[in-house]
């Protein structure tokens, strides 16, 4: 049913028809659980804490936990998004990248750090070696 909303300088007109085109361009929505819709807006912010630890950008993951929980309210009783990360397992988290990556695009796309990890079943806050001369140990 159309309705006409009228005040007094302007007259709205709501058309109760479809564009065929905008039709068109419209996907089928697709079913997702609370849970897929948490791991689809953390586990790329997770991708992207490994590529910044792989570039050696940051020293320690723990330095990316307190980010996390200082700079973008993550909740602090997880311990922060890398040690929160480990809790899930760096497996899980790749396998599930890699499969959205193939069905929704190179957004998804694990990094290579990631891939490491998960196929050799270590935990993503585990110290790394930088890029630089410098060597970290796990002691730090």
């Amino acid at each position: 049913m159309c309705q006409c909303l009228k005040n007094k300088k302007t007259l709205y007109i709501f058309r109760c028809f479809s564009d065929l085109f905008l039709l068109g361009l419209i996907q089928q929505p697709i079913s997702v659980t609370d849970e897929e819709i948490t791991e689809m807006v953390l586990f790329p912010t997770i991708n992207e804490a490994c590529r910044v630890l792989d570039e050696g950008v940051v020293a320690r993951a723990s330095d990316l936990d307190v980010a996390s929980v200082l700079g973008m309210s993550f909740p602090s009783y997880c311990g922060g998004i890398m040690f929160w990360a480990d809790i899930v397992g760096s497996k899980h988290i790749y396998l599930s990248l890699k499969k959205w990556s193939e069905r929704y695009g190179s957004y998804f796309k694990p990094s290579r750090y990631l891939e490491e990890r998960a196929m050799k079943g270590m935990p993503l806050s585990v110290a790394v070696e930088a890029k630089s001369s410098l060597k970290w140990n796990s002691k730090l």
